[in-house]
């Protein structure tokens, strides 16, 4: 059986991609103290839940106990394709 020459082109071209992908220095991550991980993030989150007790603490004021209540959604996406919703959406 005879190969196509474009598929050993594009095998070599992988191997040579994922070579220099993994070839790649692995820089670390920065280091965090205890505390920093552990307080209510103020800027930043160093994690996505705020931080390690995962509060999603937020210092922001705009939006309040006051106002929550006249938010009104702007947009809606749908994480199911519209042909597999149920009928009546």
């Amino acid at each position: 059986m005879q190969r196509n020459p474009l598929t050993w082109l594009c095998a070599i071209a992988a191997v040579g991609i994922a070579t220099s992908v993994l070839a790649q220095p692995i820089v670390p991550a920065p280091a965090f103290s205890g505390k920093q991980l552990t307080a209510l993030p103020a800027g930043y989150w160093i994690t996505n839940g705020g931080n390690t007790f995962n509060q999603r603490y937020s210092t922001l004021t705009q939006i309040n106990r006051f106002n929550v209540k006249d938010l009104k959604a702007v947009w809606l996406l749908s994480a199911i394709a519209p042909n597999y919703l149920p009928r009546g959406y």
